[in-house]
């Protein structure tokens, strides 16, 4: 049977290469970093490498790089850093975010902080909306680089801008980069933001292993061993550290070759789903705004989970939205409706997204079973409306 995998934004498959690399690295690199003996001191220079790496290949000091587990670990230690603030203020924090950064909403409502909502019609925050949301007591502002459901590309010069120029005093902009490293360039220095999450499984790297950058560093809630300056705890993952840097030196100043290539995928999904009761969620006057490897569409009236199965039937592998509000459609919703679409049309999203090692055989098979599937249940279920 023909197969597509079409949830790259979930999760990417592990380049052998990086699977190579963190093997040996386990190797060669038995010890604990921390350990005071000659292979924990040979470890810890390891380490000290690999940071160094990073920091290059994102424009930045290798004293800014923390490593964790994850984007997700990488944005709770910013917002549970404000547990320590003795004067809680307000946070910014779009109705797109991700879950790992909404989901600590009551924790900040808990500790005094005003939350202000921004909306981003089809996925894109306006910078003068984010500029009416801030005021003198903003203490973060919480923003996204490539939305992982939307493909939305935020123009991050001009938000920062936004920001900068209402502060009396410096708020603390926070942007998760996840789906953005390994597929356009990243200068956090030249950013002028405060901190970003990073994860390595979004561009070919292993699971549960990333980074955060930070301008200066974080008051975390607890330090545990003392690891990381005291930012995070617990022995570093060197073998997956070794594997992410791979994975980003594979794909580090090839963007244009992936960009242009996920490009002409989505031309031609498009083109061959043109009959289809398929309705593009991105703005179609504003294509030049959303990442090419990340399509949103919705099949309405044809529930999301409906079509999804018919389409895992066939091996067509996508989602609904992000993998971790899949479970949870009322909270998958909401970061559609957030980009102004109904909860109808929302209950019908698929995210189509691809990646490094995607054929145009895949996209090809995708696009005709997307036809067929939409096309025999658009016979039984209503119009949309």
């Amino acid at each position: 049977m023909n197969t597509c995998y079409a949830d790259w934004a979930a999760t990417s498959p592990t380049d052998s290469l990086v699977l190579q690399a963190s093997e040996e690295t386990a190797r060669e690199y038995p010890a604990n970093p921390s350990s005071s003996h000659t292979l924990g001191r040979s470890a810890s220079r390891r380490l000290k490498e690999l940071r160094s790496s990073i920091a290059s290949m994102t424009g930045c000091s290798d004293k800014h790089i923390v490593f964790t587990s994850g984007g997700s670990e990488s944005n709770s230690l910013v917002l549970t850093s404000l547990y320590w603030k003795k004067r809680p203020g307000s946070v910014v924090i779009p109705g797109i975010e991700h879950p790992s950064v909404r989901e600590y909403i009551p924790f900040l409502e808990r500790l005094g902080f005003t939350i202000v909502p921004l909306s981003a019609p089809s996925g894109l925050i306006d910078p003068e909306a984010l500029a009416d949301a801030v005021t003198d007591t903003t203490d973060l502002v919480c923003l996204n680089a490539i939305h992982n459901v939307s493909g939305a590309v935020q123009d991050l010069t001009a938000l920062v801008e936004a920001v900068r120029r209402r502060e009396r005093r410096r708020v603390h902009i926070h942007v998760d980069a996840v789906q953005a490293l390994g597929k356009i360039p990243v200068a956090l220095k030249r950013l002028d933001i405060d901190s970003a999450s990073f994860s390595a499984h979004k561009f070919s790297g292993p699971r549960g292993v990333g980074f955060l950058y930070t301008r200066k560093p974080l008051h975390p809630l607890g330090s545990g061993g003392g690891q990381e300056s005291g930012q995070r705890g617990g022995t570093e993952n060197l073998p997956g550290i070794a594997g992410m840097v791979r994975a980003m030196e594979l794909h580090h100043g090839n963007w244009d070759t992936f960009l242009q290539q996920m490009e002409a995928f989505r031309k031609l999904f498009f083109s061959m789903v043109k009959d289809a009761p398929v309705m593009m969620m991105q703005d179609s006057n504003r294509m030049d705004r959303y990442a090419p490897h990340i399509m949103l569409v919705s099949v309405s009236p044809i529930p999301s989970e409906v079509a999804l199965r018919m389409l895992q039937d066939r091996g067509c592998y996508l989602s609904a939205g992000s993998a971790c509000s899949s479970r949870t459609a009322r909270k998958r919703e909401h970061v559609l409706t957030s980009m102004g679409f109904s909860s109808k049309i929302a209950s019908g999203a698929l995210r189509i997204s691809f990646g490094y090692t995607t054929t145009e055989a895949e996209v090809r098979y995708l696009a005709e079973t997307l036809l067929e599937v939409t096309t025999q249940l658009q016979s039984v279920l209503p119009h949309r409306t």
